[in-house]
């Protein structure tokens, strides 16, 4: 069994940008494999007052369509994971109670609850950016912005966060900000081999096929070079 962790070994910054109400943090990503969520990490900024107050709750959304007229999210069942302990500076992991299947082929959005300060580093997933191309951990892949050249999928691009709710399994990311790293949400995926298997006896649905809802994602902010992958 082979783990895969986006950002393994690399660091948020230290000071939290200041914020004050309901915040969700998004990511978003695609597995090029089938994979197994395992959990959820989230950065905790160690001056600046992020919350580290538990609970701390995690979950992740699924993108269906290709295009904003298209693209809508969807809950992912059984994804939601909570932290009932309180951060710590550094990264904290929010682990599942069992692992849910990832499809290759579908747009993911992990999201976490912060609603409050936040780790911030503007212009990090668009060209020029630390993840311009990308961030790839073998088969998992965390997409670039729109000025990137692996852009997310719909049209919102990467640097998902709203403002209008305080619970990500509730209210999914609408919105993106100069092509900004929240660090705030990072995802961590098993793949299995031959002889090991992963607990699936909580009625876990098959792989999941993307499937249309009636609430749509808005962007506020869209630019004439966005681009958009075909479907």
């Amino acid at each position: 069994m082979t783990t895969y962790r986006l950002f393994p070994s690399t660091n948020g910054p230290s000071a939290a940008t200041s914020f004050t109400g309901g915040y969700i943090a998004s990511l978003a990503f695609v597995v090029q494999d089938q994979l197994w969520l395992q959990g959820y990490w989230i950065w905790c900024c160690s001056t600046n007052g992020q919350p580290t107050a538990p609970p701390t709750k995690a979950a992740l959304w699924q993108i269906n369509g290709h295009d904003a007229t298209a693209a809508t999210p969807t809950l992912v069942p059984n994804s939601a994971a909570t932290l009932n302990s309180a951060l710590t500076p550094g990264w904290n992991f929010i682990p599942m109670t069992n692992p849910i299947p990832l499809s290759p082929g579908i747009e993911y959005a992990a999201s976490v609850a912060i609603n409050g300060p936040f780790p911030y580093t503007a212009n990090f997933w668009t060209a020029g950016g630390p993840g311009a191309n990308g961030i790839a951990q073998g088969p998992l892949f965390g997409l670039s912005d729109n000025g990137g050249t692996a852009p997310a999928w719909w049209t919102a691009g990467q640097g998902l966060y709203t403002t209008s709710g305080s619970d990500p399994t509730v209210t999914p990311p609408d919105s993106t900000n100069s092509s900004f790293n929240s660090w705030s949400t990072s995802v961590s995926a098993i793949r299995c081999q031959s002889g090991i298997q992963v607990p699936s006896d909580s009625g876990l649905p098959a792989f999941l096929a993307p499937q249309r809802t009636t609430t749509r994602l808005r962007t506020r902010r869209r630019t004439s070079s966005s681009r958009r992958r075909s479907g």
